[in-house]
């Protein structure tokens, strides 16, 4: 689960669609601007702009900056970074609800900019807050089981550290459990399986031929892998 930026190709890919989401923004201002024009002049607020109109020429300014921002990274080299993540809730983000013409969500930012707010909150396509991008399902999903497998994963790595470290008798039953195998204290589950078959190849009833031989040096080794691997 668990990031997921890419670089950006500075040849301005990812704003292939700007010109036409730029268009949509200016001709939605335009109108609205003289939608409102009647109403202001009634009310006596010629120089008043409505909030819809301030937020539409914010998000057309976040679209112009953003592409400034590309056309100075081709210009000088510089790599930029790509994400379809929402930098609050790290959730990966789509197409956006409030403006059709948005393609899908995505952050184009340097390494500079990672702490600018008015670029890594907004999509660098359509201006639009993250918010109103719709989320992922699928991937949301995923994160939520990778996480849960991961705090499960935990709980019972806790569970072996405290029957480790339990009573004194287990102790010492793991301390002959490695004796048995000739492992040391920290082995791994391959070490342990490694050094049994090594054993079980010598010791085996099948395989074992020298006198004395019946099975018990086989069951021994057999116990000491089966209690190391279950703590």
């Amino acid at each position: 689960s668990s990031s997921d930026c890419s670089e950006a190709s500075s040849d301005m890919s990812d704003f292939d669609a700007i010109a036409d989401i730029q268009k949509a923004w200016k001709e939605r201002l335009e109108c609205t601007e003289q939608e409102e024009s009647p109403k202001r002049k009634e009310s006596g607020c010629v120089s008043r702009k409505s909030t819809a109109t301030l937020q539409d020429e914010e998000r057309q300014r976040r679209v112009e900056a953003a592409q400034e921002r590309s056309r100075r990274a081709e210009e000088s080299g510089e790599v930029l970074m790509s994400t379809d993540l929402d930098m609050l809730l790290q959730q990966r983000r789509m197409e956006c609800t409030s403006c059709a013409s948005c393609p899908g969500f995505r952050i184009v930012y340097s390494t500079t900019d990672v702490h600018d707010t008015d670029i890594m909150f907004y999509c660098s396509l359509c201006g639009c807050s993250s918010e109103y991008h719709r989320v992922d399902e699928a991937y949301a999903r995923e994160q939520a089981a990778a996480q849960a497998a991961d705090e499960r994963e935990a709980k019972e790595r806790a569970a072996r550290a405290r029957n480790r470290g339990g009573t004194s008798r287990g102790s010492s039953k793991r301390k002959e459990a490695l004796r048995v195998l000739g492992l040391h204290h920290a082995a791994t589950e391959a070490e342990i399986q490694k050094a049994f078959r090594r054993l079980a190849k010598q010791l085996h009833p099948d395989k074992a031929t020298g006198i004395g031989s019946t099975g018990h040096e086989f069951v021994r080794i057999r116990e000491a892998r089966d209690h190391l691997l279950q703590l």
